[in-house]
């Protein structure tokens, strides 16, 4: 039985903040390959740990984004697998959101990526992934 101590809310360090928060307007305005270049510069900088996974997940997520706008569905499936495990791991260890964000809405809303247009995704994506917080955030 987990416990409420074990549930964890994760943030990025400050020190990749301005990367961080730039690939989420980018993918917000659709631009999806250029929101991977950003989170691409925050996960170079992060050491090995839990938050340098989850950016790889976004990275990997605008790659999906990528791939089905040039309908590579092959391509697309495979990488949200990646992303998909990746998420999933983080709820297995009790890590309930990362950077504001539900691990368990993402993992939701990656299923919707294929029968959702592009601007919804780039939209509504991390809006209907935010997490209110009721804990205190911890950095692990």
């Amino acid at each position: 039985m987990q416990t409420l101590r074990s549930k964890r809310h994760l943030s990025m360090p400050h020190f990749v903040q301005k990367d961080v928060s730039e690939g989420f307007r980018l993918f917000e305005m659709g631009r999806f390959w250029q929101s991977h270049e950003a989170w691409e510069q925050a996960w170079k900088h992060l050491p090995r740990s839990h938050q340098k996974i989850f950016m790889q997940a976004l990275i990997q997520l605008a790659a999906c984004m990528v791939l089905l706008q040039d309908g590579r569905t092959r391509g697309f499936q495979r990488k949200r697998q990646h992303v998909l495990a990746k998420l999933t791991g983080f709820s297995q260890v009790g890590i309930v959101s990362i950077q504001g964000l539900c691990v368990a809405s993402m993992i939701q809303h990656l299923a919707e990526l294929e029968i959702r247009p592009p601007q919804w995704v780039a939209n509504s994506f991390f809006h209907q992934a935010s997490y209110l917080r009721q804990e205190p955030t911890t950095h692990a």
